[in-house]
Formats: C-alpha cells, structure tokens, sequence
C-alpha cells in the first residue's frame, strides 16, 4: 500500500467527480462529500479518493448501471441489508482512483463517516494515531482494514459519549 502526503488536487477531483455523481443520481442526490483520509489534510493517504453520496433512496439505482458504468464506475459490492452500495472508479481495472458509497439518508453510518471525519480535521493528534496505526500495517488487506474500523469504533464512542 502506498501513501502519499496531502495534495490539493484531491480537492478538485472530488468537485469535477461530484459534478459526475449529481448527473448520476439527479434529484435522489441529498448529498456529496470527499470523505476518507484523502478529506484529511494532516495525514498522509493512499491516492484513492473516498466519495460519499446520501440519496434519498436505494431503490431504483441498480436501473442505472449503464449509466454508472459508461462514466466509468463499477459497482464493486452492495449490501442489501445494510442499505449500500459501493462503486469504484479506475483507470485501468486494477488501480482504484476513486470510491463511493451511496447511503440512504435514513442510514446512521453515513453521519458516522461524516463525524469521524470532522473529528480527525479538528483533533490534529487522533489524525496523527490514524495516520501511524495506518502506515504501520504491513499484513494482509483484512488485518488492515480490521484495525480501520476499530479505531474508527474507538473515535465514534468518543464522540458520541
């Protein structure tokens, strides 16, 4: 895994890639925010940029696949149960530039993403522990991403409480 320190750019890619997405969703679009640590100016990050969309509704989009898919996002898993819906965007089917997650308002995973966010832009020393917890997983994807989420478990418990 590589990361990279902080660059502007990924400011402009998420604007022209919500330009994409307001196209994509039209009026079922609440909203669109550049989340994920790319949204994190104090840390270094992986070069792919993390999208959140809340819509209004699931139901209906999988209608518009083609449409996804001829702007160049393929739906790489969704979960019924849970209300979601993850796409990706890559240049050559192999490096992954941009991911989203499209959420329904109603579901309270999308604020957690949003606090946990917020949090670590406003708490430069979490951000850091992120950061190095991060940096410092050399092992398989699974243990990595497993320790992503406990840390962000951790952080919402702190914010919440």
């Amino acid at each position: 895994m590589e990361f990279v320190e902080y660059d502007q750019i990924w400011t402009k890619i998420f604007a022209k890639e919500e330009q994409n997405l307001r196209k994509l969703l039209k009026k079922n679009l609440v909203e669109c925010h550049h989340v994920g640590s790319t949204a994190i100016p104090a840390i270094k990050a992986m070069p792919c940029l993390d999208i959140l969309c809340i819509v209004h509704t699931l139901d209906g989009i999988h209608i518009f696949q083609n449409e996804f898919k001829n702007a160049g996002f393929s739906l790489q898993k969704s979960d019924d149960d849970k209300k979601i819906l993850f796409y990706r965007y890559g240049q050559d089917g192999f490096t992954i530039l941009t991911k989203i997650t499209i959420l329904e308002q109603t579901n309270d995973l999308a604020y957690d993403i949003l606090d946990f966010k917020e949090y670590l832009n406003a708490e430069p020393q979490v951000a850091k522990e992120y950061e190095k917890m991060k940096l410092a997983h050399t092992g398989p994807v699974e243990i990595y991403e497993q320790s992503k989420r406990l840390f962000i478990q951790t952080v919402l418990k702190t914010i919440n409480s």
